[in-house]
């Protein structure tokens, strides 16, 4: 059995739908495995109020929280934790190290896998993520990404000494970490694309019949969200064209802006699916409009973004590599962690 760690408690897409990925991977490589459930008051509140803004903002730009608002944000709330309790395979719930200690003898080994878990910008990428307790079990990363951040605290670096392998998502980082932990680290692809898009599409659910543009988009001080909404909306009604707004925060609705609160992430990848058109400034709402092969605008290109668009035109030979790295830890680490 394998015990895996990531922020797989997060209510955003991309953080459950690549947890999703990765067990489903290995389940296909015959590698038992579950998350580790580590309860923690800053995974609430960074990862799960964080999902849309008006869980923390009852007055968003001047509007009151209507009743219906307040209604789909606890839809979204339960979708996104009837998600994890169906789709991801999870440990009893661990409030300490005492607890984590107690758990971790059943595993053979600990995988490390995910989103901007080593971003030292991000409350909720906890030193966890880094395995920092007493642990003789052979411990390895996959695709883990350091996100916008250029360092890892010296603490950090000091415990993924102990790690027999080390995949990252951004090939940026592999010189900075290999020069704290040597040269046993690898390029990944995201964990989305371990699964093949037939597979995705199983898992989509179609909402919208007719045409329509979707907007998943963060505002996340990066760029104008009033002014990217206003664009759009200018555009839906130039062409007449429906858009479908999936944001995290308040977006007001007209004839041609359609806004969704209550997604699910299987409502969320079939959006995406059945666009005929998709905006976003997410890097895993790029990444998933890769693996549909929708067209696109991308908003902004912070370093994510940019490494998985150069890395676009060697895709199926970048999986390979992930899929044979992947395979070849799990060998290992389940070899000599019995």
């Amino acid at each position: 059995m394998t015990g895996l760690l990531t922020f797989h408690q997060c209510h955003n897409y991309g953080a459950v739908l690549q947890a999703y990925a990765l067990q489903q991977a290995l389940k296909k490589m015959g590698v038992a495995s579950e998350y580790i459930d580590i309860e923690n008051e800053v995974f609430e509140e960074h990862g799960k109020k964080a999902g849309h803004n008006l869980y923390r903002n009852p007055l968003e730009k001047g509007h009151p929280r209507k009743d219906h608002v307040e209604a789909m944000l606890q839809k979204r709330w339960e979708q996104f934790e009837s998600f994890r309790a169906a789709k991801l395979t999870c440990s009893r719930r661990v409030e300490n190290e005492e607890q984590l200690a107690e758990l971790i003898i059943k595993y053979q080994m600990l995988l490390v896998g995910g989103d901007q878990l080593w971003n030292a910008n991000l409350p909720v990428a906890l030193d966890v993520f880094s395995v920092p307790f007493r642990c003789s079990l052979p411990k390895a990363s996959y695709g883990t990404s350091m996100g916008d951040s250029d360092l890892i605290s010296v603490r950090k670096r000091l415990f993924l000494k102990n790690f027999f392998a080390i995949g990252v998502r951004e090939a940026r980082s592999i010189p900075y970490m290999k020069k704290y932990v040597g040269d046993r680290v690898h390029s990944n692809v995201d964990p989305i694309f371990l699964l093949d898009k037939q597979e995705w599409c199983c898992f989509a659910e179609a909402v919208f019949s007719k045409q329509y543009i979707f907007a998943y988009v963060f505002n996340n001080g990066k760029l104008d969200f009033g002014e990217q909404i206003q664009k759009l909306r200018e555009y839906a009604n130039h062409k007449r064209h429906k858009v479908i707004v999936c944001a995290n925060d308040y977006v007001e609705e007209d004839d041609y802006v359609k806004s969704v609160i209550a997604v699910s992430p299987g409502q969320w990848l079939g959006y995406i699916k059945d666009a005929d058109y998709v905006v976003t400034n997410s890097f895993h709402g790029l990444a998933f409009s890769i693996l549909f092969n929708k067209p696109f605008s991308l908003l902004d290109r912070d370093v994510r973004k940019q490494e998985l668009m150069q890395v676009r035109h060697r895709l199926a030979e970048a999986i390979s590599e992930s899929k044979t790295y992947l395979r070849e830890i799990c060998e290992y680490g389940l070899r000599y962690g019995q």
